[in-house]
């Protein structure tokens, strides 16, 4: 599942959102897989969030 950005929330992510960045994330049964910003994925590590 990939899930965009809420920019409204209070994290550091929402404010690279704010700031008109592409942010969405990777989700498989609720576990983050990846993050893309602006097109580039990262994969995530089980303790990298």
């Amino acid at each position: 599942m990939l899930v965009e950005q809420n920019s409204n929330k209070n994290s550091d992510w929402a404010k690279l959102a704010r700031d008109g960045r592409r942010i969405a994330w990777v989700l498989r049964e609720g576990e983050y897989l990846a993050r893309v910003v602006d097109g580039e994925v990262v994969m995530m590590h089980s303790n990298d969030q």
